[in-house]
């Protein structure tokens, strides 16, 4: 598994995707997604231009969020074009946010870990157990999340939310994505809360995950890793594609009379 090939095997899969809440402009170069809902922030990502081409890019998608008073994500990873990008974007006033790993797992390759008896992972679906879950990862994150709540809701029909459980209490989640017309199922979510670590909920987890992409025929699990992540998920098998890292920019002031 070459991390070039398979980055470029994926780019060509989600270039023309758009997720829920979300209008997608693909164009030569670089993909934008741009905000359907308020809460939301624009992303730009899968970039591959030249040198002379990107300044004019990086101007132009700035003015373009600017307009809708809204803030964006500029998405890099290892293998985008120019090489410098990151610190071009650093010079246009782009905040560089904490690096994770873009890792790949076969699912033809999985085989579930035996589970204590007192690990119990359970399916979530009802607006209750979805209010849960962002409770469980604005825990996890120390900070509010008011759009999770929203996304998880209209995501259900793609998306597989589980949780897991101490007694009758909600400790960790996790959830999956199936995109349609793609080979790569998407794990988002995984965490456990700090007091409830190393009891093998976060391996429970990521099990039922795998076992349901293998029984749709997904070939693959991609992941954003964080580091705390990073090194159970290369024990389970996953392999390093690259590091990609979040660029944010924050929405332009509105002018004076503009409310």
């Amino acid at each position: 598994m070459l991390p070039l090939d398979v980055y470029r095997r994926y780019v060509s899969q989600r270039r023309t995707l758009a997720p829920r809440g979300f209008a997608l402009d693909s164009s030569p170069g670089r993909t934008r997604l741009t905000p359907q809902q308020p809460d939301l922030a624009g992303l730009v990502s899968f970039t591959a231009l030249s040198v002379d081409e990107i300044e004019t890019a990086i101007a132009a998608e700035l003015a373009f969020f600017d307009r809708l008073r809204c803030g964006c994500e500029w998405k890099v990873y290892d293998f985008d074009t120019p090489a410098d990008l990151a610190d071009r974007l650093a010079r246009h006033g782009f905040v560089r946010d904490a690096p994770e790993a873009f890792m790949v797992y076969p699912t033809a390759a999985h085989r579930s870990k035996e589970r204590s008896p007192c690990v119990r992972i359970e399916r979530l679906a009802s607006a209750r157990e979805i209010a849960a879950v962002v409770a469980v990862q604005e825990a996890i994150w120390r900070r509010p999340l008011p759009w999770l709540a929203r996304s998880l809701t209209e995501s259900l029909p793609t998306t597989s939310l589980y949780g897991a459980f101490d007694r009758d209490e909600l400790v960790g989640t996790g959830w999956i994505d199936f995109p349609p017309d793609t080979e790569f199922a998407d794990l988002h979510g995984g965490g456990i809360l700090p007091g409830q670590r190393g009891r093998g909920l976060y391996s429970a987890l990521f099990d039922v995950r795998a076992e349901e992409a293998q029984r749709r025929g997904y070939p693959y699990l991609a992941v954003d890793a964080a580091p705390m992540s990073r090194p159970i998920l290369t024990r389970r098998g996953f392999h390093f594609v690259c590091e990609t890292t979040p660029w944010h920019h924050a929405a332009a002031a509105p002018s004076a009379g503009v409310k």
